[in-house]
């Protein structure tokens, strides 16, 4: 089974894909300078991935959702309102379960990373605003990303973002429901 044309373009086809293209490639040079407000990143990594014990995964090498944690800290070194914190995935000890959540039961570690997110959130939230009186929670965005059982994670985050808002553990409500969830990349 090889390669075959399926057909050709015509000249004015050519030039509508060479114009979508040329504005594609302009969108990447917009310098609009980092997001307004404060931006939360979690990272949540995949089964037996913990970028502190690479073994574990029986891998030498990070995930992407390792190395984009490591990014997204270098970002925040120069832009105080992007806060980035990582999660371990799914059977990497503790909390986030063992070789049996890895294989057959995921769902508690998967809930707790996202539970761990949502109340990082709000308390880098809550500082935020503090430190910001001109502030107001409409200020307030996350961006996640998750690999594997990870990004299950990722998107029960956003799920309690939307459902929940941000409330510290005194009761003090930082959000409602309905935080913007500005990016949210599952790999």
């Amino acid at each position: 089974m090889g390669t075959s044309i399926a057909g050709h373009l015509s000249p004015a086809e050519v030039a509508q894909a060479q114009a979508i293209g040329s504005s594609m490639a302009a969108l990447g040079n917009l310098s609009g300078g980092p997001a307004r407000g404060f931006v939360f990143f979690a990272a949540f990594d995949g089964t037996n991935n913990d970028r502190t014990n690479l073994p574990l995964s029986g891998s030498p090498y990070p995930t992407n959702v390792a190395n984009l944690y490591d990014q997204a800290v270098d970002a925040s070194k120069t832009n105080p309102n992007l806060e980035a914190r990582y999660y371990p995935g799914v059977g990497t000890g503790g909390q986030n379960g063992t070789l049996v959540n890895a294989a057959v039961s995921p769902t508690p570690a998967i809930h707790y990373a996202a539970e761990q997110a949502l109340a990082h959130f709000a308390e880098q939230a809550s500082k935020y605003l503090q430190g910001n009186p001109d502030a107001t929670y409409a200020d307030l965005s996350a961006s996640a990303v998750g690999f594997s059982r990870g990004s299950a994670t990722a998107v029960v985050f956003a799920q309690l973002l939307n459902e929940r808002g941000l409330v510290l553990p005194d009761g003090t409500v930082v959000a409602p429901p309905g935080v913007a969830v500005i990016g949210l990349g599952l790999i």
